[in-house]
């Protein structure tokens, strides 16, 4: 029996360090692990995939964050066409969806708060 992932692909007009990327979409090739041509697709916003183990996901153009089951942090990888020469530990041209990019992934449910500011607006205070 095959193992299954969730996996959002994120991109597009997203601010980062307080600016906002020029590259409103990202190519990547999808590689099955049951064989046959990639799939190519195109990332304009934001599209969940269900991937299998051994599945494989490379950035051709633009820039992608892979999240491994929505909602939990850990899963969380970028893909880019080139790699500069200092890179984090999630930083790849290429990712392989198997166990050493999922084991530290929690597999427990989401629950969502309230942040404070949003508190204080429903009772009248004032925010930031």
């Amino acid at each position: 029996m095959a193992k299954t992932v969730i996996c959002r692909l994120v991109t597009g007009n997203a601010p980062e360090n307080g600016r906002f990327d020029n590259r409103p979409a990202a190519v990547l090739d999808i590689y099955r692990n049951s064989g046959g041509k990639p799939q190519r697709l195109i990332v304009c916003q934001t599209q969940t995939l269900k991937l299998n183990y051994g599945d494989r996901l490379k950035c051709i153009s633009g820039k992608i964050v892979v999240v491994i089951n929505p909602g939990t942090p850990a899963g969380a990888f970028v893909l880019l066409p080139d790699l500069p020469s200092c890179v984090r530990w999630n930083e790849r041209t290429e990712l392989e969806i198997n166990d050493a990019a999922t084991q530290h992934i929690h597999r427990g449910g989401i629950s969502v708060m309230d942040d404070i500011g949003t508190m204080q607006a429903k009772t009248g205070g004032t925010t930031r």
